[in-house]
């Protein structure tokens, strides 16, 4: 009986150390994954934080008749091209990153490792942070409240 007892206690303590060291490798394979993930709930978070810094902050009540006018036109495309103009030469390494993807996928490359996967994917939240960074700083520049602009935009 007591050889049986410890047989059982063996069998069960490298069951133990085995699924410990399974569990270990799948948190290691998994960890990259979770990191990006809270990697862009991050940046996510302070996209809608900066929102919060546009200066004019009074709600926008559009006119009756629906017409934009010249002045917001000329200040919609001011706040555009200082945010084309900033972030012309990420734009452009997002476009080298998302072409060399794109031939991969033509060559039905499959495998593919997941730094190429989600590099793209961290670059264009990274360049979507700096885009609201730039955008915020032309709205404040160009007076307008971000319900003026979205107004503007849709019209536009």
């Amino acid at each position: 009986m007591k050889k049986l007892l410890v047989g059982c206690l063996i069998v069960v303590v490298i069951a133990i150390i085995g699924v410990g060291a399974a569990g270990y490798f799948a948190y290691r394979a998994v960890k990259p994954v979770i990191d990006n993930a809270s990697n862009y709930m991050e940046k996510a978070r302070e996209v809608t934080r900066l929102g919060e810094n546009i200066t004019v902050k009074t709600p926008f009540d559009p006119p009756a008749s629906g017409e934009l006018t010249q002045q917001q036109v000329e200040r919609f495309i001011a706040v555009q091209t200082r945010v084309r103009s900033e972030l012309s030469d990420k734009w452009t390494q997002i476009e080298q990153k998302s072409k060399e993807l794109r031939e991969k996928t033509d060559r039905n490359r499959q495998d593919w490792t997941f730094a190429e996967f989600t590099s793209v994917f961290s670059d264009i939240a990274n360049i979507w942070v700096d885009a609201r960074k730039s955008q915020v700083n032309a709205l404040n520049t160009q007076k307008f409240s971000e319900g003026e602009y979205e107004w503007v935009r849709r019209r536009v």
